[in-house]
């Protein structure tokens, strides 16, 4: 069993391992993914002896890179490439007497589960997580095993959703008596096993049970205000229907994106998809760098779309344009989502990124307009707010329109949508250059030696007029960029103010 789980050549090099470390045993998601016909990356180790030397040797036999993740616990990792593929090895010391009792203090029976590098060929199985997992059904290996572990409470949606697996009305009641515990959980542990349920299938789904297991309003801070708005102008559902309906719309544009297909019969994103389609190559480039290589752009998204009507609630509907809406709404939801920092242990470039998805979301209307010129300055600003944001913006626009009419969409609103959505993608990925960031014309320092300039903020609103003159298609070199220099001096002399 263990060659099969593990593949020869780490089979070999950790069996080896046995006399260092005395007991070896692989616990864990391996051994269930496994009992499932799921190939594994990530495999447990619990030894009785020299986890973090064991740890060491793996990773200097492997040729791969060790970390030592508790000194004081015992427990080391291994990083590894095999076979074009990376590979997460963690050693750890055995937390009680022996393996069964270590067994007996983990999550879910089905994680219960371990196989003897001595007797590879024998399943470990104190608590019948074999037969709950063949029987779909999800059991914690305690009464207290959420208590003992609130964060626990999250990693159950996480694996009713991933393995399809039924929860007992006792399992469920446990679930909600423990969430309140959430609160004494570190943020960087609740981000970890949130983000895993973003990247999870069924991203709508996993939210609607947060909510049927109390879980929702402990680690989703105002989030419970959604329901206070049960009529929305222009929408078909209630704003926190809404919310909902929009993530899962973007899920399925950002899955599709990823090529992972979602059956359906709906025109309007299928026609959403071919405008993806044009671009794919360069979203492919754009999803493959993350800002932080744990968390997914599409994660990010899914974190702003549940925040970024949230201001709704406190604004009175008012006529903008012809048509009723909630003025500043982008703004204030930004704002309230500002008062969560400390609950998402998001590094600074991260949270910003989201900030940007939530107070730049509500578009222009000049994007689309008739007048080049206006377009374009329209979108040179709208970039200049949203930066590489703005990718994903037009994603979530795809989705909100979806989400607002549903059946009620019209093909000419839709083709309106589809249009701004494609005007965003061509507008980064194919005109970066002309109109998001036009090359350099001039430096601060050119500026004040050309122009006897003292230095101070109108040298950069001087290099941002030329910027944005360069978007407009206005300047095109730097003899014009000259020209608009000594004419934005002139005016200045004739009115200071």
């Amino acid at each position: 069993m263990i060659r099969t789980i593990l593949g020869p050549k780490i089979s070999d090099v950790v069996t080896g391992l046995i006399g260092t470390c005395g007991e070896i045993y692989l616990v864990g998601g391996a051994v269930r993914d496994h009992l499932l016909n799921i190939s594994s990356h990530d495999f447990d180790f619990v030894v009785k002896n020299n986890a973090l030397k064991a740890a060491k040797i793996c990773a200097d036999r492997m040729h791969g890179s060790y970390y030592a993740l508790d000194q004081e616990r015992g427990t080391g990792r291994v990083l590894l490439e095999l076979r074009g593929e990376s590979i997460i090895l963690d050693f750890a010391t055995l937390a009680s007497k022996g393996i069964r009792k270590d067994l007996e203090l983990r999550d879910f029976t089905f994680n219960a589960m371990a196989v003897d590098l001595n007797a590879p060929d024998d399943l470990i199985d104190p608590l019948s997580g074999a037969q709950a997992l063949h029987d779909k059904i999800m059991r914690p290996c305690s009464a207290s095993s959420f208590e003992n572990d609130p964060i626990r409470t999250i990693r159950a949606i996480r694996f009713q959703q991933r393995l399809e697996l039924q929860v007992e009305e006792s399992t469920a009641t446990l679930i909600r008596s423990a969430a309140p515990g959430l609160k004494n959980i570190s943020a960087e542990r609740k981000r970890d096993e949130l983000f895993a349920v973003f990247e999870s299938a069924h991203i709508k789904e996993s939210c609607l049970l947060l909510q049927s297991y109390q879980i929702w309003d402990e680690v989703f801070p105002y989030l419970s205000d959604l329901d206070q708005l049960e009529k929305v102008p222009r929408h078909v559902h209630s704003l926190m229907d809404h919310t909902l309906q929009v993530l899962d719309y973007s899920q399925i544009l950002v899955n599709h994106i990823k090529g992972n297909q979602v059956e359906t019969d709906n025109k309007f994103v299928k026609s959403g998809w071919e405008i993806l389609d044009e671009f794919q190559i360069e979203l492919d480039e754009y999803f493959a760098h993350p800002i932080h290589s744990q968390r997914q752009y599409g994660s990010l998204l899914f974190l702003a779309i549940l925040y970024h009507d949230l201001s709704k609630v406190n604004i009175i509907p008012q006529e903008v344009g012809g048509k009723i809406g909630f003025p500043d709404h982008a703004q204030k939801s930004a704002e309230i989502f500002s008062k969560t920092r400390s609950n998402w242990a998001l590094s600074k470039n991260e949270f910003d990124f989201v900030d940007r998805i939530i107070r730049n979301h509500t578009l222009p209307l000049g994007i689309q307009g008739t007048h080049e010129a206006r377009s374009r300055r329209e979108l040179y600003h709208f970039f200049q707010r949203s930066q590489s944001a703005g990718v994903l913006i037009g994603i979530l626009h795809l989705a909100d329109i979806l989400a607002t009419y549903e059946d009620t969409l019209t093909s000419a609103r839709w083709e309106k949508a589809r249009e701004t959505c494609r005007t965003l993608l061509d507008c980064w990925f194919r005109k970066y250059n002309q109109i998001v960031e036009p090359p350099v014309l001039f430096t601060g320092d050119e500026l004040m030696k050309e122009f006897g300039l003292e230095p101070g903020p109108q040298i950069g609103e001087i290099l941002m007029n030329i910027q944005e003159g360069q978007a407009v298609g206005e300047i095109w070199d730097r003899k014009m960029a000259a020209a608009f220099v000594k004419q934005y001096l002139k005016k200045k002399e004739e009115d200071p103010k």
